[in-house]
């Protein structure tokens, strides 16, 4: 999925109120979520981020913390996952 200017603007200013300066590593992630919820219309839940989108448990909490799930669906506006 590519970003348009007003999408990453978007995700950026709400990082900005979280306190949250994005860092080509949060953005991977990011870049995998979008494309996750374009192809299966729901926010990816954690255990989908480690199992399939092969990342480490620590780096998501590093990148993102306390709940990284959390994050993500305010960064993206994304809805919690059905299973949370």
């Amino acid at each position: 999925m590519t970003l348009s200017g007003s999408q990453k603007e978007e995700i950026i200013r709400r990082a900005a109120q979280e306190g949250l300066e994005l860092a080509s590593e949060h953005w991977v992630v990011l870049e995998y979520v979008l494309r996750y919820h374009e192809e299966h219309q729901v926010m990816c839940n954690f255990r989908t981020l480690i199992r399939k989108g092969g990342f480490d448990k620590r780096l998501l909490y590093r990148l993102f913390p306390g709940n990284p799930t959390a994050y993500l669906c305010r960064l993206t506006g994304f809805s919690f996952p059905p299973e949370c």
